[in-house]
């Protein structure tokens, strides 16, 4: 059999692809990158029909040319396995695709486009139903505490679903277990730096602090904000399509989107200059030097002054 699953929904089509792998014998894994089209050709031809189930699954397979082409040669071959799967995934909606078009008739096809925020609620609601301690009101709370960030959300419920195994979570449940308002502080407070607002990043930093926030978390996370935006720039110099950078940095497409106008905003130079800096202060803070609050706001001074 033939399955594809795609769309701009990689939460969704994620969760799709693992719950598949979940319910097989027997499971090889590759992205396109890291195997060829002999190796999808020899497992298509090669059906036992003594062996185990076996499954296939190829990521970007059909936006690979080699692959896409051997599996479009052989796709009367494999439509008839019933032993085999070979499951294309792709992290993009391939509807408008001429290699998907060919393959669509003789296939599964899973699709996840992007849902609106009732329909994320409504996913979350059924996909936890089963669980006692995860209530309707408790899936609202927790995915509006995420910033309606579905993976965040996904996981965040799952350890609710592990802590409150035989009773129904409550709101302080919530609040010990969930990482989803330190993550969105923390986020908030880099905003601000990057966007240069002085007044508003030091406010934050300072209430962050007296909140009890981690000084080692926010320089970890400033580091990691700083290493996207190098990472998302580079592939914008390198003439990368905005739609293609999440694919190619394996990065989830909300963080490009979110950090695309950052990206683009300062002239590269100036990445540069802070990516030099971050380095410098992490050696420091590692040696014990300085310490990493004092490394927070070295380095806020340090955009703040560009």
């Amino acid at each position: 059999m033939l399955h594809i699953i795609h769309g701009k929904d990689t939460f969704r089509s994620h969760l799709a692809l693992r719950d598949l792998i979940a319910q097989q014998q027997a499971v090889d894994i590759y992205d396109s990158s890291d195997t060829t089209p002999d190796n999808v050709r020899n497992f298509i031809q090669n059906e036992s029909l003594f062996a185990d189930y076996k499954t296939l699954v190829i990521k970007n397979a059909l936006s690979e040319q080699g692959i896409a082409d051997v599996i479009q040669q052989y796709v009367d071959l494999i439509a008839t396995h019933k032993r085999n799967t070979l499951v294309a995934y792709e992290a993009k909606d391939m509807s408008k695709n001429a290699v998907f078009k060919a393959l669509e008739a003789q296939s599964k096809v899973d699709i996840h486009n992007q849902a609106t925020q009732a329909q994320n609620i409504a996913f979350l609601r059924d996909y936890f139903k089963k669980h006692i301690g995860i209530s309707d009101s408790v899936v609202v709370q927790v995915y509006n505490k995420c910033s309606e960030d579905m993976h965040l959300t996904f996981s965040e419920l799952r350890k609710l679903s592990t802590f409150c195994v035989d009773r129904v979570a409550t709101q302080q449940d919530v609040e010990n277990l969930c990482l989803g308002t330190t993550e969105a502080n923390v986020f908030a407070t880099i905003d601000a730096i990057f966007a240069r607002n002085k007044t508003l990043a030091f406010d934050k930093l300072q209430t962050g602090w007296a909140n009890g926030e981690s000084p080692e978390l926010m320089f970890a996370m400033l580091e990691r904000q700083l290493r996207i935006v190098v990472l998302i720039r580079s592939e914008i110099e390198h003439g990368t399509a905005q739609q293609d950078i999440a694919q190619k940095t394996q990065l989830h497409p909300f963080v490009v989107k979110k950090t695309i106008p950052l990206a683009t905003k300062m002239p590269w130079s100036i990445v540069q200059k802070l990516y030099n800096r971050i380095q410098s202060l992490d050696s420091k803070v590692k040696q014990g030097h300085i310490s990493p609050y004092f490394a927070c706001e070295l380095f806020s001074f340090a955009v703040l002054s560009m």
